[in-house]
């Protein structure tokens, strides 16, 4: 269970460390029982919050999925452009880099099969905006750097 030093997080940075956490909280779960077998009261009982509190910070547990997406998206986006320059400018070559860092990542692997079925319903239509810009960013980086491999 991951539990902060303060009771109450009044201060902004109290705020920041108790949604890091929840998000924490919620990757070693989803890393442990798979996306679909983790519950919004599972996370809260993680973090030693009641999930009335934990609604405070995020509106849904699909809303802290799409979060964990968008940040894997990111994490990938990074991992691509550390070795894509190193691989062999050929189709195979850019393939084996992308299934090497794509399946170094499995909370995203699961993530991605779960994102449009079920992480976009339940939430803000903010929140899905926010994740779409996210996305759409980051697959338009990625194939700028597919291309310049290639």
């Amino acid at each position: 269970m991951v539990t902060p030093e303060f009771q109450r997080a009044r201060r902004p940075e109290h705020k920041e460390q108790r949604r890091e956490a929840i998000l924490a909280a919620a990757r070693a779960l989803a890393l442990r029982d798979g996306v679909r077998g983790v519950n919004l009261g599972d996370i809260a009982a993680e973090v030693g919050m009641h999930k009335s509190a934990l609604l405070r910070y995020f509106e849904t547990r699909e809303e802290i999925y799409l979060q964990l997406t968008a940040e894997g998206w990111q994490e990938w986006t990074e991992a691509l452009r550390a070795a894509l320059p190193d691989a062999t400018p050929t189709p195979a070559g850019v393939s084996a880099v992308i299934t090497e860092t794509l399946s170094s990542r499995p909370l995203l692997c699961d993530l991605l099969a779960h994102a449009p079925l079920n992480l976009e319903r339940n939430v803000s239509p903010e929140t899905v905006r926010a994740f779409k810009i996210t996305t759409l960013d980051r697959v338009d980086v990625i194939s700028r750097l597919l291309a310049d491999a290639l």
